[in-house]
């Protein structure tokens, strides 16, 4: 017989009740910023005034739209009231908007094919995780036969995907990109780089924060959903009780914090569409948008106080 609901504890539909006024402010400005943010792709896509060459593009349109599923998700979410669930989403909205960001500030061609180069890199090594024939393949099968016995049934022959690969970095645009990605490597002497790391870029997300003015939301926000996203915090479940020297455990989805990341969430991805439409189109003008169907569901969204209970 399935269980019921453990109703101190989660009450899913008199939680989304209580939490309406909030969801009621928060979905439609979210849901507002993903339509015309999906418009505003297609645009860019369709008769952009500043295309770049080859494979140039690739990285801010991935990014771009890549924050937009998020964003999608992160209302979703918070449509029933599943805040903390939220927490990864809006963590990984804040560093795609910081590598559009960081590409779209400066030397675009060099920065965005450098993100394509890392990506390369990356599935370049998707492929050999998957060969036994290759030491990092051979790894991974050990780790699956100890611990799920889980000898696989056949071996994939990763050679020709990955000679396509670096084919692909063959090719002119990227022999100097690819040169210093080596070059790197060599000078980091680390098995992994971030792509942002090329030609003395910043060594890590808080620097590469910091370099495009971005630094305060990172040591305000994101060690805390790095924590939470680890299991390394209790803050988003402890509370006083109702008696002194007394912890209280929140209920699920609490939606005291909803207000603050739905805000966050928002600047992120109006941010990214502004960024987008200023490269790709000019400059469009998106202040009666921003002034009809934005601002007055921002401001009231500014203005929500929740009383934990």
């Amino acid at each position: 017989m399935p269980t019921d609901e453990f109703r101190p504890m989660l009450e899913r539909a008199e939680v989304v009740r209580e939490a309406q006024p909030i969801i009621e402010v928060a979905c439609p400005l979210l849901r507002e910023l993903v339509n015309a943010s999906g418009a505003a792709f297609q645009r860019c896509q369709g008769a952009p005034i500043n295309r770049g060459g080859e494979h140039e593009d690739l990285a801010p349109t991935i990014l771009y739209r890549h924050m937009i599923e998020l964003v999608d998700g992160i209302e979703v979410l918070f449509a029933s009231s599943c805040v903390q669930a939220a927490v990864p989403l809006v963590r990984a909205t804040f560093e795609a908007s910081l590598a559009l960001k960081y590409i779209l500030a400066d030397n675009y061609t060099q920065r965005s094919l450098s993100w394509t180069c890392g990506h390369v890199h990356s599935r370049i090594s998707d492929y050999q995780r998957l060969d036994r024939s290759t030491l990092i393949g051979a790894d991974h099968a050990v780790a699956f036969e100890r611990e799920l016995n889980m000898p696989p049934t056949q071996t994939l022959d990763s050679s020709a995907a990955v000679e396509n690969l670096r084919q692909l970095l063959c090719r002119s645009e990227f022999v100097p990109i690819e040169a210093e990605y080596q070059r790197t490597m060599k000078v980091r002497r680390k098995k992994h780089i971030d792509w942002y790391e090329l030609f003395d870029g910043p060594k890590n997300r808080r620097l590469l924060a910091k370099s495009i003015g971005e630094e305060a939301q990172y040591l305000g926000f994101y060690g805390e959903w790095s924590r939470f996203s680890h299991a390394a915090s209790a803050s988003a479940y402890l509370t006083s009780g109702n008696h002194p020297k007394e912890a209280a455990f929140y209920a699920l989805r609490t939606p005291l914090h909803m207000p603050r990341l739905a805000f966050l969430t928002a600047s992120y991805l109006l941010n990214a569409t502004r960024l987008m439409t200023t490269h790709f189109r000019g400059g469009e003008d998106l202040r009666r948008w921003y002034e009809e169907d934005v601002k007055p569901r921002w401001d009231e969204l500014r203005t929500l106080r929740i009383v934990s209970k």
